[in-house]
C-alpha cells in the first residue's frame, strides 16, 4: 500500500507542479481587475465619483474628461450584483459624493455572471476580493475556469490582450480602428439579439440590485446618476417594447423612491456613426465627446 501511495504521489507531483506554474503564469498577465483593486486601495480616500456598469460604462465614460477625482470601476460584462458588491467593498474606503451607474438595455437583461461568463467571477474573487465566492472554491483559481484560462492566454500571446488606462477607462476602442457600418443592419441586429431578455427573473434580479445600489447611496448621502449611453439608431429602434417599458418603469421608481438622477442618451441626435466603435459602444473619440456632455449635465 505504501509503495502504491509513493508511486501515485510520484506520478501526480509533476502534474501538480505544472498546474501551479500555469496558474502563476496566467496571474502574472496584467489585467484591469488587479489594476483597479490596487488603485482603489492606494487612492480610494481621494475618490469623489465612482463609475459603475458594464462595457458601456467601461468604454464610454472617461474619468479624466468627467473631471474631479473620478475612477472607472466598470468592466466588460459586469452585472448589477457585482456592481453592488464592488460598491459595498470599496465605498467605505472612499469619500464618495457621486456614483454614475450605466443601467441600460445591455445591462438589465443579462444572466448572472456565473451562467454567462463564469471565468470573470474568478477575476473578482482572486484580484478584487469581491463577490460571493470563496477563494477556496471553483472560482479561486483561473485554471478551474479552463475556457477563460485558454482565452486569456491566447489573447495575451497574440498581442490582442487589452488593458484600461490608469483611471480604469477602457481606451482601446480606437476610432481609427473602427469598422462600424450603420447600414449593416444584420450585424447590428445580431448585437442587439445578445441583449434580448432570455429570462425575466434575471431582469427582476438585476433591477432589484440596482435598487439596492440606490438605497445604499440614499442612506449614505451619495448622489446616484443612472445613465443610458448612446447607441446607433438601428440598435435603439430594435429594442423590444417590453424591455423599453421595463427600463422606463425602473427609472421612474428610482427617481420617485430614491431621488436618483436619470439621464437617457440612447437616442441622442448629437451622436453620429463616426462616434461609434460598433452598434452600442462609442469609440475613444466618441467617448470623449459623450463624457464632456455628461459632465456638463451632471453639474
Amino acid at each position: 500500500m505504501r509503495r502504491f501511495l509513493y508511486r501515485t504521489a510520484f506520478f501526480l507531483l509533476p502534474l501538480l507542479l505544472l498546474a501551479v506554474a500555469a496558474e502563476c503564469f496566467v496571474r502574472s498577465i496584467p489585467n484591469s481587475y488587479r489594476l483597479k483593486d490596487e488603485w482603489m486601495r492606494r487612492h480610494a480616500d481621494e475618490v469623489e465619483t465612482l463609475i459603475l456598469g458594464n462595457s458601456h460604462a467601461y468604454y464610454d465614460i472617461c474619468p479624466q474628461t468627467l473631471g474631479g477625482m473620478t475612477f472607472n470601476l466598470a468592466n466588460v460584462s459586469q452585472v448589477a450584483s457585482y456592481d453592488l458588491d464592488l460598491l459595498l467593498h470599496y465605498a467605505p474606503m472612499a469619500r464618495l459624493r457621486q456614483v454614475v451607474l450605466v443601467a441600460d438595455n445591455s445591462y438589465l437583461f443579462d444572466p448572472p455572471l456565473e451562467l454567462g461568463e463564469p471565468y470573470r467571477c474568478a477575476y473578482y474573487t482572486i484580484y478584487m476580493g469581491a463577490g460571493q465566492h470563496s477563494r477556496w472554491g471553483s472560482y479561486g483559481m483561473e485554471l478551474f475556469q479552463f475556457d477563460g484560462f485558454c482565452k486569456k492566454v491566447r489573447a495575451y500571446c497574440s498581442g490582442d490582450y487589452a488593458m484600461c488606462d490608469s483611471l480604469g477607462w477602457g481606451c482601446d476602442y480606437k476610432a481609427s480602428q473602427s469598422t462600424f457600418d450603420p447600414y449593416d443592419t444584420l450585424t447590428i441586429r445580431h448585437r442587439l439579439q445578445n441583449h434580448v431578455c432570455k429570462d425575466w427573473q434575471w431582469a427582476e434580479a438585476n433591477a432589484s440590485r440596482v435598487e439596492d445600489i440606490a438605497r445604499y447611496c440614499q442612506k449614505h448621502g451619495i448622489c446616484l446618476t443612472v445613465v443610458q449611453t448612446p447607441v446607433c439608431e438601428v440598435y435603439n429602434k430594435g429594442i423590444p417594447e417590453r424591455q423599453r417599458l421595463f427600463i422606463r418603469q425602473l427609472m421612474e421608481r428610482l427617481q420617485t423612491a430614491y431621488g436618483v438622477v436619470v439621464l437617457d442618451y440612447a437616442s441622442d441626435s448629437r451622436f453620429f456613426a463616426s462616434d461609434f466603435f460598433d452598434a452600442d459602444h462609442l469609440s475613444d473619440r466618441g467617448a470623449a465627446k459623450f463624457t464632456s456632455i455628461l459632465s456638463k449635465d451632471i453639474r
